[in-house]
């Protein structure tokens, strides 16, 4: 969906939205800023060689 169909949902629910997926650093922010009340991460987090690092990292853009 993206950016734009996230913000697009968000003007159509009237329930907070969470935003999930392609969520990894440096796009927390962003998610937020289009109306999402929370996010969910999987992959970022799996994927990573360091995942308490990246997790610290998600948790400091929020």
């Amino acid at each position: 969906m993206g950016l734009q169909g996230l913000r697009d949902s968000v003007r159509r629910s009237y329930r907070p939205l969470v935003a999930l997926g392609g969520i990894e650093p440096g796009r927390v922010s962003a998610a937020i800023a289009q109306g999402a009340k929370a996010v969910a991460v999987i992959g970022a987090v799996m994927a990573a060689p360091n995942p308490a690092r990246v997790v610290q990292t998600l948790l400091q853009e929020c």
